[in-house]
């Protein structure tokens, strides 16, 4: 049961990070990963990076309260997936605004 308290709190942290950031807010950002991202691009930038911090927060989310309602190994599958796309889109975001990954 702590296990899905300490899971719903990060991936509440996740959805308020992502709000923030789809708000074209990029401070919440590290600087180091936002030092090339030109001023017209931020607002796209904190969008995608924004996304990407919100369907993780949802991937934690959703399989920490299917788990207190059912009982399935499975429901690590949706955290796995949206690591995977939520990282994807990090690193896109990164590639195409921050001209590089670091």
């Amino acid at each position: 049961m702590i296990e899905n308290i300490a899971a719903l709190i990060i991936g509440a942290i996740l959805l308020v990070l992502g709000f923030v950031n789809i708000s074209g807010k990029v401070s919440t950002i590290h600087w180091y990963h936002r030092t090339r991202v030109s001023e017209e691009d931020k607002g796209k930038y904190g969008k995608w990076m924004g996304a990407a911090a919100f369907i993780i927060g949802l991937g934690i989310i959703i399989p920490a309260v299917l788990h207190i309602i059912f009982s399935s190994d499975y429901l690590h599958i949706i955290t796995l997936v949206s690591l995977i796309i939520g990282f994807g889109l990090i690193c896109y975001a990164q590639i195409k605004y921050n001209k590089g990954l670091f």
